[in-house]
């Protein structure tokens, strides 16, 4: 069975009309009449021509539209779904760098509390710079929209 279309449909009639006078001119009158419609069901009118083709038409046209209209509801939230779990992971992924990141700056200003401990200032100024840069450098990388 085919596929009901959803863009615009539509009839186009037209009529010319020519007269004679009586000085020799033709004169000529064109009407145009254009309807069109939208959505997956045609009009009343030509249902009722489907269902004089033969009886059942209509019903199965209707039937078909109901169909596609449940399989495009079903999709649309399926997508939605999808970008809901989607948007729930980044978002337990990003908790978890920061927890991460914070673990890291603990350690590296640990391991700069212990070098200052044991006497070693040029390591623990070291170890304490990088872990503060590297902090600073974070929070500013964060920022900056993402594509």
């Amino acid at each position: 069975m085919g596929r009901a279309s959803r863009g615009k449909r539509g009839r186009r009639e037209q009529q010319s009309l020519s007269e004679h006078t009586g000085s020799g001119h033709v004169s000529q009158v064109i009407q145009q009449s254009t309807t069109l419609r939208q959505g997956p069901l045609p009009d009343a009118e030509e249902l009722q021509r489907y269902e004089n083709i033969q009886p059942g038409f209509a019903e199965r046209i209707m039937a078909m539209a109901e169909r596609e209209a449940t399989t495009r509801q079903t999709m649309i939230q399926n997508a939605q779904q999808a970008e809901i779990a989607d948007l729930r992971s980044e978002r337990i992924e990003r908790r978890m760098g920061q927890i991460l990141g914070f673990l890291l700056a603990c350690a590296a200003l640990g391991l700069a509390g212990y070098a200052a401990h044991i006497d070693r200032p040029w390591v623990a100024s070291f170890v304490a710079a990088l872990s503060i840069g590297s902090i600073c450098l974070a929070l500013i990388l964060g920022r900056r929209p993402h594509h």
